[in-house]
């Protein structure tokens, strides 16, 4: 497979208002900040786009086959169920249950 391109997050890419969860906990949705044509080599077939998801502590970078409408739709459908994890409990998605 090819080197895909780089993309760059901008500078305000953090920039979304802060939002409570349900402790009462504050944190900055992720939101999308770019979408760009990349090159996946000869192997791949169709156009291949790269998306960057960030929430102004972390960006988290993806990529996709499709139309750039078909990959943008799967960017804001990740950033809705990734911001709905955040926002409901609080806490990470990856922390063990606690005791009943």
């Amino acid at each position: 497979m090819g080197q895909a391109k780089a993309s760059e997050v901008p500078a305000d890419a953090g920039a979304a208002a802060e939002v409570q969860n349900g402790n009462g906990a504050e944190f900055q949705p992720y939101r999308v900040v770019s979408i760009e044509k990349t090159d996946m080599g000869e192997q791949a077939k169709g156009a291949w786009y790269e998306y960057v998801v960030d929430n102004g502590k972390s960006a988290i970078k993806g990529q996709k086959p499709g139309t750039k409408r078909e990959v943008r739709e799967h960017a804001e459908r990740f950033v809705s169920e990734l911001n709905a994890r955040r926002g409901g409990r609080g806490g990470s998605v990856w922390s063990p249950r606690r005791g009943k």
